[in-house]
């Protein structure tokens, strides 16, 4: 083989494993994206589950007023319980992003004996070290007054 051949064998490999390189840096940066979402799911899903418990009467009283600080709640609340150190590993991480994921919940009255609960989780894109654009995961649940019904003629009725 001629030095020729061996310089064009190298333009060639060189020209094939460019795109290859540059589709595992997209690889990682979805990887990356899809691990922030699963957290940020994760922890909505728990604050939910957490102010979910409360008594009816307790969340019409925060309609109109956000909180701001359902994160560090959630958190300081799992970590005093003994089954969060046998959570998988992931679901440990969440403590370590307690600054990286900001949250609020805002608790709407939709109709009367009817409660939407909103939590919203926001993080930022690191991009290179650097920050980058702030992402946001948004989940709703609905709750009840316990004496409400749907289809009753003797008391409240959702319209």
């Amino acid at each position: 083989m001629t030095l020729v051949e061996i310089v064009i064998a190298l333009v060639v490999l060189g020209l094939c494993l460019i795109p290859t390189i540059g589709l595992f840096n997209l690889g990682y940066e979805s990887a990356t994206l899809s691990e922030d979402r699963i957290y940020a799911e994760t922890l909505a899903s728990r604050v939910i589950e957490v102010w979910n418990g409360r008594t009816y009467e307790a969340l019409l009283e925060m309609v109109g007023k956000p909180d701001n600080t359902v994160v560090e709640a959630v958190f300081g609340t799992d970590k005093k319980q003994d089954w969060f150190e046998r959570l998988p590993e992931y679901a440990r991480n969440l403590s370590v992003g307690r600054d990286f994921f900001q949250g609020t919940l805002e608790v709407v009255e939709v109709d009367k004996g009817l409660l939407s609960l909103e939590v919203s989780i926001r993080w930022t894109v690191l991009e290179g070290g650097m920050k980058g654009e702030t992402r946001q995961f948004k989940l709703l649940a609905f709750r009840s007054r316990e004496d409400l019904s749907v289809d009753s003629q003797e008391g409240d009725t959702l319209e």
